[in-house]
């Protein structure tokens, strides 16, 4: 495995990784590491995150969510734009 740290020969395993809302990915290979040491239980890669959609928000509390199969494109670029050229909000919430 070559990792910042340099190189090393270590053991590979085949598991299922279950995420917190119940996404399974099946038959992954693992490779052992010592990111326990650095607080980490898991590091999920992009062979993961390339299959769904994933979103990081800290709007008060950092709070991940990710979903498989992936449904949308988030752009919050294209957001901001829509905002701008609608203008605030009037009245009751009605913009």
């Amino acid at each position: 495995m070559q990792t910042p740290n340099g190189s090393s020969i270590v053991n590979r395993y085949l598991v299922d990784i279950v995420l917190p809302n119940r996404v399974i990915k099946k038959d992954v290979i693992v490779c052992e590491s010592k990111i326990k040491s650095q607080g980490f239980d898991v590091l999920i890669g992009m062979d993961i995150i390339t299959s769904g959609d994933l979103s990081v928000s800290n709007f008060g509390k950092t709070v991940f969510s990710f979903r498989i199969p992936s449904q949308e494109t988030t752009d919050y670029v294209h957001q901001e734009r829509l905002k701008r050229i609608i203008g605030p909000k009037h009245g009751k919430g009605k913009k």
